[in-house]
């Protein structure tokens, strides 16, 4: 079967303004080859399909890299980078016309408000094969963007809802959204969630220990893995390590990621007297991440807004548990009290308090961490997500409906 994958961004951009972003660069082969819609590309070759991904062609060296016999990547042009993001206006254009050229059994595009989403429904139509739209959010964008989606919706909404032959939850809340946005149920499918490939990221003994880090021996140490930007609220895990000193348990944390708000970070750190319990860890490969999480007793993910972070799957393959805010779709991998704990946003009290929760009861952080594991396997586990998706696609091209919503 031959599969074209429309996925514009292959790394979140920095927001450098109110109105613009960091402008894309171009990625290596073996970053390109790690972009996490490469990587479910790759297993849906193991399945025995053919795979094109559309990207963006500032983030490719030439108009199209293959990466095995199977799976292709496509630059598609675009403009105004610093302007406008590339899943945006300027992307758009040429799309249709190399998504017609280079024929495909099934199309499957991400969100519905994007104008890629929207060309690419278009291109699908006109060469009658079915079309997939892979919906991660679940509510509606902050002002100015929600005038954005309601003149997308009154313009185009109605069109590309009869063009789309199935719509997929990639959060487990996308398909209240989707049935409030005019969806049919029965064209709905069960839930798939992002993958992450458990050959990599999975529990095994960790090589650092917390003096590697010059961090005291014998420190118990939580991580974060995240962009250091506001929205990814760093700030609170660092303010719930002091809540935590000032109640008389030191704990290390490890911040791994880039972003614009590492200077900040550093000084309140500084301010909150906590330089001898917090390190910035360089990013490093992906070998080193997995064995950063390894080395770690706990993970973090304090998030003000957002869907689901790759880094608390990634932590929960590793046998991790997590103190998640409930900033987004956590509950997607964290079933409180089970796996993991999950939190009240923007409040780095809770997040002391399911820091300490979880270190002062050894026998509960290893049956959580078990827990994080055996959820990861049974539900993001990449060659279960591939799986999935070769079953639908199956059933698109069989003339089956999407059948029922899958349980979490």
């Amino acid at each position: 079967m031959e599969i074209a994958i429309v996925n514009p961004i292959l790394r979140t951009p920095n927001m450098t303004s109110a109105f613009g972003v960091e402008g894309p660069t171009v990625l290596s082969e073996e970053e390109l080859r790690l972009a996490t819609i490469s990587e479910l590309g790759r297993a849906l070759a193991d399945q025995g399909h053919y795979v094109t991904i559309y990207a963006a062609d500032a983030y490719l060296e030439s108009e199209e890299v293959a990466l095995s016999d199977r799976v292709t990547v496509v630059g598609v042009p675009t403009r105004l980078r610093t302007v406008f993001n590339p899943a945006a206006v300027a992307f758009a254009p040429g799309l249709g016309a190399l998504l017609r050229q280079r024929g495909a059994d099934v199309i499957q595009s991400g969100d519905y408000f994007q104008l890629t989403t929207l060309f690419s429904s278009q291109a699908a139509a006109s060469m009658g094969v079915a079309f997939v739209i892979w919906q991660e959010p679940f509510r509606p964008m902050r002002s100015p963007g929600n005038w954005y989606e309601r003149g997308f919706e009154r313009v185009a909404g109605p069109g590309m809802r009869a063009r789309t032959r199935c719509f997929v939850p990639r959060t487990i809340r996308a398909r209240a959204y989707l049935e409030r946005l005019g969806v049919s149920p029965g064209r709905i499918s069960g839930w798939i969630p992002n993958g992450v490939d458990g050959r990599v990221f999975r529990a095994r003994p960790g090589t650092r220990r917390p003096e590697d880090f010059g961090l005291a021996a014998d420190l118990p140490v939580a991580v974060v893995v995240a962009r250091l930007s506001r929205q990814k609220g760093v700030d609170l895990a660092v303010r719930a390590v002091a809540i935590l000193r000032r109640r008389g348990r030191d704990v290390g944390l490890l911040v791994r990621g880039n972003g614009p708000e590492r200077g900040r970070l550093e000084g309140l750190v500084r301010a909150e007297g906590v330089s001898d319990l917090v390190r910035f860890v360089p990013r490093g490969s992906r070998e080193d991440l997995v064995d950063l999480y390894n080395s770690c007793d706990l993970a973090i993910v304090p998030s003000r807004r957002d869907l689901l972070p790759y880094a608390l799957i990634e932590a929960g393959a590793c046998g991790l548990p997590a103190v998640a805010a409930d900033g987004g779709c956590m509950d997607d991998f964290v079933l409180d009290g089970e796996n993991g704990l999950v939190v009240p946003p923007d409040s780095p009290e809770a997040i002391a308090d399911g820091v300490r929760r979880l270190l002062e009861d050894e026998a509960l952080r290893s049956r959580m961490g078990a827990a994080a594991a055996r959820r990861f396997r049974e539900h993001f586990e990449l060659r279960v997500t591939a799986s999935r998706f070769s079953r639908l696609y199956s059933e698109l091209l069989d003339g089956h409906s999407a059948g029922p919503p899958a349980t979490a």
